[in-house]
């Protein structure tokens, strides 16, 4: 149900509930504009208490919305995988998403709670299902499902992801071992560790840092095979701005590793 109408609808529903009863009440305690001068226009009394209805109407409504608001929830899809073609996502039974290329990061996509059946496709053959996954996607949350391995041996990772506003002067940013064959990384930060043997398929938790609100805060993102000084991958200059929420893949085989920014929020 769209949000708005619903809103609209409740607010409908208690005007014309509240409006008689707020009539009745000033009929009975006298709290009436009677037209006792030619400065009125009317020609019979009033009740003056009109807007009280209108007043809670609107209350009501907005006092639904985070009820009505979370009957809703979104999913976005991430493709780290080894198949040579891009992916289209059918879910329960409908093509939502089409030609997600290695490396790219689909926008959310919204839908209702529940239990959802989605299929995964390579573009090149469509029809011949890659993978089939059930989930349940909550009320109110925001869902990644990034996925990893080859065309005969695809792997769906569920991440919940928190979309909050961090704190004023700050940003969000999440790691993600999607690759094909690192056992687990760590992560620098400004040449500072801040994540450590992050495992194969597996998240890091969120890591609040320092940024401009305008022109935002330059990075370096450094990753170190587990406990050793073997450099991956470096990523440079990745600007964060204060308020956004990202989350930072690692795709791909050792040997030829992309990194992948997505601005979640």
């Amino acid at each position: 149900m769209n949000t708005f109408f619903a809103l609209f609808l409740i607010a409908t529903v208690a005007s014309l509930v509240t409006t008689p009863l707020i009539r009745r009440l000033c009929q009975r305690y006298k709290l009436l504009d009677v037209p006792v001068d030619e400065r009125r226009l009317h020609r019979r009394a009033i009740p003056r208490l009109g807007g009280i209805a209108l007043y809670l109407s609107c209350c009501l409504a907005l006092s639904a919305l985070p009820f009505v608001d979370n009957l809703l929830t979104q999913y976005k899809v991430v493709n780290a995988s080894l198949v040579p073609s891009p992916l289209n996502v059918i879910v329960d039974g409908s093509l939502q998403l089409s030609n997600i290329p290695y490396t790219g990061v689909s926008n959310y996509q919204r839908t209702s709670t529940g239990v959802h059946n989605f299929s995964f496709e390579a573009t090149t053959t469509p029809g011949a299902s890659l993978l089939t996954l059930v989930q349940t996607l909550t009320a109110a949350t925001d869902t990644s499902i990034v996925l990893t391995g080859t065309a005969g041996a695809l792997h769906p990772l569920v991440l919940q992801d928190n979309n909050l506003p961090p704190p004023v002067s700050t940003a969000n940013v999440r790691f993600v071992n999607s690759t094909a064959d690192v056992a687990a990384f760590d992560v620098f930060v400004n040449f500072s560790k801040q994540v450590s043997g992050l495992a194969t398929n597996s998240a890091s938790g969120y890591i609040n840092l320092s940024a401009a609100a305008s022109t935002g805060t330059s990075y370096e993102f450094d990753f170190n095979l587990a406990g050793t000084t073997t450099s991956l991958l470096k990523l440079t200059s990745v600007v964060l701005t204060a308020g956004h929420t990202y989350t930072v893949y690692l795709a791909g085989p050792s040997s030829s590793l992309r990194g992948i920014v997505s601005q979640d929020n």
